[in-house]
């Protein structure tokens, strides 16, 4: 077997590792969490009914040249763990209501931030089934912070 040759055996292996890996990595969230496709929460959303949009990606990422969904709230997923910690007042009386955590596609760090909503008592958590960037395809509005300068 030639150089050619093992190059292009590598060359395919990191292919398929690249396309692998999201789509099991989607089947795992899948199989473990509930999720929420974006039409069917923006149907939620636009009847009125009660949910928390909680968006875990980075301040900066947030407000980003994607932006965010209009209701969302920004609790970035290193400072949710210390804010549940303090029982901090921004989450009284939402054990019991929907939150939707919110990141920028399925990924583990949404299942870590529904994990740490669940442990503090959280009853009704849902993934937004492929954050943010399923949302945008999805052709539904999202906003950003006017930056003043």
């Amino acid at each position: 077997m030639g150089l050619i040759d093992v190059l292009i055996i590598c060359l395919a292996a990191i292919l398929l590792f690249m396309w692998g890996i999201p789509k099991v990595l989607s089947s795992y969230i899948r199989s473990k969490e509930t999720v929420i496709n974006p039409l069917d929460l923006n149907t939620k959303l636009t009847k009125g009914e009660e949910a928390v949009l909680l968006d875990i990606r980075r301040k900066k990422d947030f407000n980003n040249f994607l932006g965010h969904i209009v209701q969302a709230i920004n609790v970035p997923l290193d400072e949710l763990a210390e804010m549940l910690e303090k029982e901090s007042p921004m989450f009284d009386g939402l054990k019991e209501v929907p939150v939707i955590v919110i990141d920028q596609s399925d990924s583990l760090k949404g299942l870590k931030a529904a994990k740490l909503l669940r442990a503090n008592g959280f009853t009704n958590v849902l993934l937004l089934d492929g954050g943010l960037i399923a949302w945008i395809k999805s052709k539904l509005p999202t906003t950003k912070l006017e930056v003043r300068k």
